[in-house]
């Protein structure tokens, strides 16, 4: 029978060690090496780590780039699209709710998984920075109850748990202005290197890219 638990931790091992060539790369600071490094996170632990709360939560705190590389998905062979936690969950609403000039909805621009996104922005509509805090606030966030009589353990997201893209970029607004910086200056106190815009075109079945420079 196959041992689940010996899979996920054999792919939870393998994370950690693209990640430990993943940052030794930014420190190195070369472009190409970057690059290189990102692209050898299978497709396989991207998935994982986009929906599996505990797994290798490091990996969102550590640059832009790769925050969104988990946040990119698509059929094999097929073109990769970047959406937000929100619009991976709830794939019926993508078209729904974009903003228009009599209603602020979160989510910029309409879903259009064919063509590159527009600027900053993810195939889903949405801001890249608030798809990015996104997934910051499910790798990190918990909980526990203020009853003292509940408040013997500690509760995090369920993998279908997700903030409403309005409420979403509220609330960007509200911790940035409180930190006095945002997303992009964070990632860049971590790890400064040259920003550049990783496209995935298509994957094989050993979930390696096709990648494109925007």
């Amino acid at each position: 029978m196959y041992n689940t638990n010996l899979f996920f931790f054999a792919k939870l091992a393998t994370a950690y060690d693209l990640l430990d060539a993943y940052k030794a790369a930014l420190q190195d600071g070369d472009t190409d090496e970057i690059k290189e490094a990102l692209l050898k996170f299978d497709a396989t632990t991207l998935r994982c780590a986009r929906e599996v709360q505990k797994f290798c939560p490091e990996m969102v705190i550590v640059s832009k780039e790769l925050t969104l590389r988990i946040l990119t998905s698509g059929e094999k062979g097929q073109r990769q699209t970047v959406k937000c936690r929100h619009h991976h969950i709830h794939r019926s609403e993508l078209a729904a709710k974009t903003d228009d000039p009599n209603q602020y909805n979160g989510s910029a621009y309409k879903k259009d998984l064919h063509n590159p996104a527009k600027k900053d922005h993810c195939h889903c509509g949405c801001f890249e920075n608030h798809a990015c805090w996104d997934m910051i606030w499910f790798k990190f966030g918990s909980a526990m109850s203020t009853n003292p009589e509940c408040a013997f353990t500690r509760h995090y997201f369920r993998n279908t748990d997700c903030f409403d893209p309005r409420v979403r970029a509220i609330m960007v607004d509200v911790i940035e202005t409180l930190l006095g910086k945002n997303l992009n200056q964070l990632y860049a106190e971590k790890y400064y290197h040259k920003r550049f815009s990783v496209q995935v075109v298509a994957e094989d079945n050993f979930g390696r890219g096709n990648m494109q420079l925007a």
